[in-house]
């Protein structure tokens, strides 16, 4: 159904690329860490910078620099070239530490530090000025000085030239593990030059660093015509999410209705590729189609069929999710999707959970000397969208026995039938009182004036067989 398919006018696009130089608009609170998520690290300890600096305390080893919290950018910040009272952004020198609370390993056998953060404006000293390091004897009223610290040789690959958000990860020394440590980002400002160091989260996860993620064999290619599926964009994001905005399929598997406000019309949500919460992915505050606010709660519905269009994240390394503004690009149906077949004993087949005025019906079963591998019809209801229904019945076409079937208009539908690569066509059989035969690799296009949301078939059992069909018989819906 065309309304349900919204083209892309890239430049009407309003979607922000929520990096570090974005406003994000407000609401944005932490999304729900209740195990929703098949995502969620274990964490022995994590500050996320999301509204505020915590139990992390800033201490400025030379200069006067501080690290602070950006309220705009949701993060901590740290940076020698601002506007330090003047009304003119100028360079100022400073060596600034960022220390964390006390962290208990104890109990702990393996854990590493994951840093989720982003820098711009380094210059060849990206490495030297930007440190993480770890210390077991600390003293608050001391300080750093006072502390023994060792470099934990944080990499800083890849960085220093955007506010793209990623993960650096290092694992602990063992001889770490059941001791109480501090953790510290150690910045260096110069006199002609600084960078600007945003951090969301820092933390300690049990275990040990994960093997980066392959991206061979993905699913799609985020692309509009092509996207990709929930498990390849699951592992988009455990590479390190990317910059741009992609488009991601799947199946709506429950919505957050507590999550609507009428002032905003957005929603969470979560889908995943086969519609259950094994492997899902949060649509966190996502709006409708072009951006449209959503009208109610009930906008969105299980088993829906989405893509949806705009940037994914790893928030404060806890939550993989399109982050707040994606939008939808299709609801029901997603063009080219299969739509499996269930079927009720030999003689129900039922196709449902999409929204489409074009479906195509195929026996993609390649042994076309076995008579169970048909599907002989009947009969067919079909369920619209406005909850009106129609039953079409195969006796009606009126053919002699043997007849080819071509195209065909029953009631208000039109039947289209292909034999494809099927050695035989589909045909008209007066036994039974009027049956179309749709045989191997055969297909039936279905075509209707208005969306309808469900097919269901009877057929005719074939006699001595158990079954219509075979587990090769699917649909797919079309816009």
């Amino acid at each position: 159904m065309r309304k349900y398919w919204k083209p892309l006018l890239t430049a009407a696009f309003g979607v922000a690329l929520l990096t570090a130089c974005e406003d994000v608009p407000a609401p944005y609170n932490i999304p729900t860490e209740n195990g929703n998520s098949s995502t969620s690290e274990d964490y022995a300890f994590l500050q996320a910078f999301e509204t505020g600096l915590g139990e992390c305390v800033t201490s400025s080893e030379a200069g006067s620099l501080e690290w602070e919290y950006s309220s705009s950018y949701k993060c901590a910040l740290i940076t020698g070239y601002k506007d330090f009272g003047t009304g003119t952004k100028t360079n100022q020198s400073g060596t600034t530490w960022l220390v964390t609370p006390e962290i208990d390993l104890a109990g702990i056998d393996s854990a590493y530090v994951n840093v989720n953060h982003a820098i711009n404006y380094a210059k060849t000293t990206l490495a030297e000025d930007h440190k993480l390091y770890i210390s077991t004897n600390y003293v608050d009223s001391l300080g750093v000085a006072a502390a023994t610290w060792t470099d934990l040789q944080m990499s800083t690959d890849g960085m220093g030239n955007s506010f793209t958000f990623q993960n650096s990860r290092v694992q602990l020394d063992q001889t770490y593990m059941g001791q109480k440590i501090r953790l510290a980002l150690k910045h260096i400002a110069h006199d002609s030059y600084s960078s600007t160091w945003e951090v969301k989260s820092l933390g300690v996860v049990k275990g040990s660093v994960p093997p980066p993620p392959t991206l061979e064999d993905m699913v799609g290619s985020g692309t509009a015509d092509d996207p990709y599926d929930v498990a390849s964009t699951i592992r988009l994001i455990a590479a390190g999410p990317p910059s741009t905005n992609i488009y991601t399929k799947g199946i709506v598997v429950s919505v957050d209705a507590s999550s609507f406000d009428p002032q905003y019309g957005s929603l969470i949500y979560y889908i995943s590729d086969d519609g259950t919460s094994a492997n899902q992915l949060e649509v966190y505050r996502g709006y409708g189609l072009n951006g449209d606010q959503f009208a109610s709660a009930n906008a969105l519905k299980q088993g829906d069929r989405v893509v949806v269009y705009g940037q994914v994240v790893y928030f404060n390394n806890k939550t993989m999710e399109f982050t707040q503004g994606s939008q939808l690009y299709s609801l029901n149906p997603i063009e080219g999707d299969t739509i499996a077949a269930v079927k009720n004993g030999d003689q129900t087949v039922t196709f449902a959970g999409f929204s489409t005025d074009k479906f195509l019906l195929v026996n993609a079963y390649t042994d076309s000397t076995t008579t169970s591998t048909q599907l002989r019809i009947v009969s067919m209801t079909v369920t619209y969208e406005d909850t009106t229904s129609e039953t079409i019945t195969m006796a009606d076409l009126g053919l002699s026995n043997g007849a080819d079937l071509s195209n065909h208009t029953l009631g208000t539908l039109n039947l289209t039938f292909d034999k494809g690569t099927g050695s035989a066509a589909s045909k008209y059989m007066t036994a039974g009182g009027g049956v179309a035969t749709v045989n191997s690799n055969n297909s039936m296009l279905i075509e209707a004036a208005k969306a309808m949301t469900s097919i269901v078939i009877t057929a005719q059992a074939p006699s001595s067989k158990a079954y219509n069909g075979n587990t090769e018989l699917y649909g797919i819906a079309s816009k």
